[in-house]
């Protein structure tokens, strides 16, 4: 294999893991929207995760199903047809790296914005909780 080969090869691991991460933090921003203020939050373990969280890691982005068919989530080249796969050989591998790249560069981007949005949210519930907590006093 050449190095622009490895290239592609690595990017598309990476895209990989982002998926991944991604999911991950939708359904953890979906907790935290449906969850109720008033129950108490999972112990973290020793690095930081909750059990929730060692389980969701255990999860394949196979497992997701129709799931990944989502408007936030690029789709996934490597599970396409024969033909499709003939039609994207003929891709220029530059072109290729550069597709792959602006994917993990959207990506990226994405995982900055939940992570923002799911901060943002876990702030305001802890106000809010420290709010009605004090007014009980």
């Amino acid at each position: 294999m050449d190095s622009v080969q490895h290239q592609i090869l690595a990017l598309n691991t990476k895209v990989d893991g982002l998926y991944e991460t991604i999911e991950r933090l939708n359904l953890k921003l979906s907790q935290v929207l449906a969850s109720d203020d008033s129950q108490p939050h999972p112990e973290p373990g020793p690095r930081g995760e909750s059990a929730e969280d060692n389980l969701l890691i255990a999860d394949t982005v196979d497992d997701w199903g129709d799931f990944m068919r989502h408007k936030d989530v690029l789709g996934d080249d490597s599970h396409s047809s024969p033909s499709q796969a003939s039609s994207e050989a003929n891709i220029a591998p530059e072109l290729q790296i550069q597709r792959l790249t602006a994917q993990l560069t959207a990506a990226y981007n994405r995982i900055a914005a939940l992570e923002e949005q799911l901060l943002s949210r876990t702030d305001f519930a802890q106000r809010n909780h420290h709010l009605v907590s004090d007014r009980r006093r």
